[in-house]
C-alpha cells in the first residue's frame, strides 16, 4: 500500500499584520522613537529648571555643608539603619521678597527603606544653641534660611540633607501632582521651580519630588516636634527634644 504524503496547508489570517523580514527593523525603529522621546523630555526638564528655577543657591549650599551635628546620646535609643533623606522646609509669605515673613519651619524625613515619611513642625520660638537668646524666628530674621540650616541641625541633632524655601502655594501644587508622574512634573516644572529656593540642583529636586510622590503626600505623617521646658536666668525656654524628635522621625529607634 502506497503511503500518501499529507501536504500541510498554510492559511493567512487577514486580521494579523505580517511584517515578515521588516519585523526587526520596525522593533528597532520603535525603540529609537522611545529613546528620542525620553531624551527630549529630559532636555526639556533641564531647560525648564535652568530658565525658571532658583535651584542650586550658593548660600543654601554653603549652609548645608556648614552643619555640625552631634549624635544623640540619650539612653535607650540608637540610630536607625534605614536610609533617610531629611529636608528642612521653610515656609514664607513671599519667596521673591527681599524680607520674607517666616510662617512655618518643618523637617520632612523620608525613609527610603520603608517608603514612609514624617513631617514634623518645629515651634518658631524654640530656643537654639547658637546664642543665649536665639530662637528659630530670630535666627531667620537675622540671616534667612541660610543661617537657619546649621542652627536647626545643631538644636535638633538631625543632619539636614537639603533645604527648600517656599510659600504655602507650592505645597498645594505638590499635593495636586501626587501620582501624576513625570508628565505632570514636566508640565508644571517651570511653575514649581520659579516658586522656591533650594540648595538642590534641578535633577536632585525632581528626584525628591518623585520620592515624595512615591510615598504619597496624603500618607505623610504630620506631627508637632516634641519639646521640653527649661528655666534659665529666670526665663522659661522651649527647647526641641532631640531624642524625642529622632524617635518621631524614625531616625532613632529604641534600643533592645
Amino acid at each position: 500500500m502506497g503511503l500518501r504524503r499529507r501536504q500541510r496547508q498554510s492559511f493567512e489570517r487577514s486580521d494579523v499584520l505580517d511584517l515578515g523580514p521588516q519585523r526587526n527593523r520596525v522593533a528597532v525603529a520603535i525603540l529609537v522613537v522611545v529613546a528620542v522621546a525620553l531624551a527630549v523630555t529630559l532636555v526639556l526638564l533641564w531647560r525648564c529648571a535652568r530658565a525658571h528655577g532658583r535651584s542650586g543657591d550658593d548660600g543654601l549650599i554653603s549652609s548645608v555643608g556648614a552643619q555640625e551635628v552631634e549624635p544623640v546620646s540619650a539612653e535607650g535609643v540608637m540610630a536607625s539603619s534605614d536610609s533617610f533623606t531629611n529636608l528642612l522646609l521653610v515656609t514664607v509669605d513671599d519667596v521673591s521678597s527681599s524680607a520674607p515673613a517666616l510662617q512655618k519651619v518643618q523637617i520632612l524625613s523620608l525613609d527610603a527603606t520603608r517608603r514612609t515619611g514624617v513631617l514634623s513642625a518645629l515651634p518658631l520660638d524654640a530656643a537654639l544653641t547658637t546664642s543665649p537668646d536665639a530662637t528659630i524666628r530670630s535666627c531667620f530674621g537675622e540671616g534667612g534660611a541660610a543661617a537657619l540650616v546649621p542652627a536647626v541641625a545643631a538644636a535638633t541633632q538631625v543632619r539636614l540633607d537639603h533645604v527648600i524655601v517656599a510659600a504655602d502655594s507650592l505645597w498645594d501644587r505638590l499635593r495636586g501632582l501626587r501620582g501624576s508622574g513625570v508628565t505632570s512634573l514636566l508640565g508644571s516644572g517651570a511653575e514649581l521651580l520659579s516658586s522656591l529656593e533650594t540648595d538642590m540642583g534641578s535633577s536632585e529636586l525632581l528626584g525628591v519630588v518623585e520620592q515624595i510622590q512615591s510615598v504619597g503626600v496624603s500618607r505623610l505623617s504630620q506631627a508637632e516636634a516634641p519639646t521640653t521646658q527649661e528655666e534659665e536666668s529666670g526665663a522659661t525656654l522651649t527647647r526641641i527634644d532631640a531624642a524625642g524628635l529622632g524617635l518621631q522621625l524614625g531616625t532613632l529607634v529604641a534600643r533592645d
